[in-house]
């Protein structure tokens, strides 16, 4: 279950399983609520070994949405493929990746 924790100035919610197509409904409504919450959102992939596609799109359609609230999308945790495949996608110039 993804763990949400507010911060003064961003909420992060952490990952506890791979960004797939099986997990992305879990976590789409979550990440929707705080989307909507009009602050910046870090998505921390610490637990996460592996992200496809429809996971991608998750992550692009909640930066796209922050946007719309003049807010950020960042990245955090991710391991060193998963950092791989965001730049390799060019991922890393839409939003912050660490």
């Amino acid at each position: 279950m993804p763990q949400i924790t507010q911060l003064e100035d961003k909420t992060i919610l952490r990952l506890d399983q791979d960004l797939v197509a099986a997990s992305v409904p879990k976590v789409k409504q979550q990440l929707k609520d705080l989307v909507n919450q009009g602050k910046p959102v870090a998505v921390d992939l610490e637990g996460v070994s592996m992200v496809d596609s429809t996971g991608i799109g998750l992550l692009m359609a909640a930066h796209n949405s922050l946007q719309k609230h003049d807010q950020a999308l960042e990245v955090i945790n991710a391991s060193a493929d998963i950092q791989k495949l965001f730049k390799t996608m060019r991922l890393d110039k839409r939003f912050h990746i660490s």
